[in-house]
């Protein structure tokens, strides 16, 4: 995520408390045990759509060329759906702030201990989906662009285990659409729905990639996703579509997931038949894959200066003049 940011350092936090408030900085915080503290808006954390704890602000500050750069750039292209979703998430966040001014009455419940340890066990299930949840998002994104890039490649049609089969064209707001509608589904059902699933983490395990494209789970899936989102039937069969065309085709699905793991994670998958098959599609076909360029190209030459020794070698010990040299 890029947010236009403006980052004061210490001498310019110093200098509005002292015209603004006639403060000293000594007087707001105590200097010695906050020598690296990061003093941030609220508007920050509601713009990334983020809760306030450790890994909200891992900040990246530009040289002075980038900064320049970031100034004059412009987001363009941005989806209506995803400027009323930011708009809709903004004031959700600001409401809780007339909510919490009425008088409440809290009532104390009792549980069992079978109860408690059910819900703490679907809690700790919950907590470790998110961060596989976050991962599908990657994963959703490198389908789309390896989707798109395959339509090309092969005229619109896959080869899977039951025969070849055509695929559904995309044209570039579909995509669009489909990217950030995923990311909603896992920040509704998945990131959020932690707090709120009656169920669990039972409730949300059917939007993960791995299962959004079951059959048994296609009803209620459907369902929530035109309730919830106004989705187009349409739209809706297109992202099923691409999720069973990743799982079917030399289980694209798995390699882009491992893929992710293996240069984001540095865990190499214990199966590695997916990502053998399409770690060089992946490569060179995708935003994730483009930053990883330059190690693939080292790899390419190390493999290429390989095969040229290894013929060299051959050929030495294939020829006449080797044979003399050994006899003699």
């Amino acid at each position: 995520m890029v947010m236009k940011v403006k980052i004061w350092d210490r001498f310019m936090y110093e200098l509005y408390l002292k015209l603004f408030h006639d403060l000293t900085i000594d007087k707001v915080m105590n200097t010695h045990y906050n020598r690296d503290v990061l003093l941030c808006s609220p508007n920050i954390s509601v713009v990334s759509h983020a809760d306030n704890d450790g890994d909200l602000l891992p900040v990246s500050v530009l040289d002075y060329k980038g900064q320049q750069l970031l100034r004059e750039f412009e987001f363009e292209h941005v989806l209506d759906e995803e400027l009323l979703w930011h708009k809709m998430y903004y004031d959700k966040e600001y409401k809780s702030t007339y909510d919490l001014e009425k008088q409440h009455v809290y009532k104390l419940h009792l549980i069992t201990y079978k109860e408690y340890s059910k819900y703490l066990l679907n809690a700790s299930v919950a907590k470790g989906a998110v961060g596989s949840s976050t991962l599908d998002i990657w994963s959703f994104s490198m389908m789309l662009e390896i989707y798109q890039k395959y339509y090309a490649d092969n005229n619109g049609i896959y080869t899977k285990k039951t025969g070849k089969s055509a695929m559904t064209p995309l044209s570039k707001k579909e995509l669009e659409l489909l990217s950030h509608m995923y990311s909603r589904i896992v920040q509704t059902f998945v990131i959020e729905g932690i707090k709120h699933m009656e169920n669990g983490s039972k409730d949300f395990e059917p939007y993960q990639l791995q299962t959004i494209g079951k059959q048994e789970n296609e009803r209620k899936v459907r369902t929530q996703l035109r309730e919830t989102f106004g989705l187009d039937p349409a739209i809706i069969d297109k992202l099923l579509f691409i999720v069973r065309f990743a799982s079917d085709n030399n289980n694209l699905l798995k390699a882009c997931r491992n893929f992710i793991s293996k240069y984001n994670k540095g865990r190499q998958p214990l199966d590695t038949d997916a990502l053998d098959y399409w770690e060089e599609y992946i490569a060179n076909n995708t935003y994730f894959g483009s930053l990883l360029k330059p190690i693939f190209d080292i790899k390419t030459s190390y493999q290429q200066d390989i095969e040229v020794q290894t013929e060299k070698l051959s050929n030495l010990f294939n020829s006449d003049m080797f044979e003399n040299i050994v006899f003699e």
